[in-house]
């Protein structure tokens, strides 16, 4: 007896090079902390350029949790409906994109917009690409996902 086929069964056949989806998913991750450390290492001239009290700069930052807590959710949904690889993809891509707006802010409220959005982003990224390292985890019959994460963390500190 076979298992049914589901949207997460991979066929080898069909299924990219191992190696090429694990450096993929592996850049996904790097990106994504190369991201997130951009953006927390301007922290203190943004809130030098904007004049803004240390209680109003957290009232700010509290903009990227509240995008992250709305498109969590909705990426789980999107990713079930059009797969991980490419809403992993336009995620990218919206995150980097998307990591200029800060800079653009003029006040408190224009900060906490433009951070609402990268952490949309951030937070759609992270669903995605940790759906693509379960598949890959699948694909290569051991866990890898301790050093996907580690890949953040240099992304970080790069």
């Amino acid at each position: 007896m076979s298992a049914p086929a589901t949207r997460s069964t991979i066929d080898p056949a069909t299924a990219p090079p191992t190696r090429a989806a694990h450096v993929a998913v592996g850049g996904l991750f790097f990106i994504c902390g190369v991201a997130f450390a951009c953006w927390a290492s301007r922290i203190p001239q943004v809130q030098a350029a904007l004049a803004l009290s240390p209680a109003t700069l957290g009232a700010a930052i509290a903009g990227l949790g509240a995008g992250s807590f709305v498109a969590m959710p909705l990426s789980g949904w999107l990713t079930i409906r059009v797969g991980s690889r490419p809403v992993a993809s336009w995620a990218a891509l919206a995150c980097s994109a998307s990591l200029v707006l800060p800079a653009l802010a003029w006040d408190a409220v224009s900060l906490a917009a433009a951070l609402a959005v990268f952490g949309a982003a951030i937070g759609v990224l992270d669903v995605a690409m940790n759906a693509q390292a379960v598949e890959l985890e699948h694909r290569v019959g051991r866990s890898i996902m301790s050093g996907l994460h580690a890949l953040f963390s240099a992304g970080g500190m790069t």
